[in-house]
């Protein structure tokens, strides 16, 4: 179980390190308009 559980932290760790890289690429083109989207949301 332990093994299992530490997969999974670390391919959640990835996912949302890859994540915030998107989002601030996304940021860094276009901040105003992307935070506006995101507040209508």
């Amino acid at each position: 179980m332990p093994r299992n559980n530490g997969a999974k932290a670390e391919t959640v760790g990835i996912e949302n390190n890859v994540m915030n890289k998107v989002l601030t690429h996304c940021r860094d083109r276009k901040p105003k308009r992307l935070h506006n989207i995101t507040l209508k949301k």
